[in-house]
């Protein structure tokens, strides 16, 4: 079966100009860390910047991260990310807060 919705985003993701192509219009463009998977998220980074990636776009709605399923919860694959290094820790901390205030206006 296919996802769809990976599909489209994957060709989104293809198509992103690199970072320092990008035109400050696209700082508007912010991006969810609900990926499920570290290395996602990695690539989510070197397209994108740190600055564009905010956690909890979901909200109140956990469309994949549950604490109902053993193992995870709500910012795992943050988490996850750092631990394998693909993020800093001040990376994690900005995702989940300096960013979503730049986000908010």
């Amino acid at each position: 079966m296919c996802d769809w919705a990976a599909v489209v985003y994957a060709r989104f993701m293809c198509r992103l100009p690199p970072k320092a192509a990008r035109k400050s219009s696209q700082e508007n463009l912010f991006f969810d860390t609900l990926v499920h998977d570290p290395y996602t998220l990695q690539l989510l980074k070197h397209r994108v910047g740190v600055p564009q990636i905010i956690s909890g776009l979901d909200d109140p709605y956990p469309l994949g991260e549950m604490e109902s399923v053993p193992g995870s919860y709500p910012g795992k694959v943050i988490d996850d990310a750092v631990e394998l290094k693909i993020l800093t820790q001040q990376n994690s901390n900005d995702i989940w807060s300096k960013n979503v205030l730049k986000w908010l206006g």
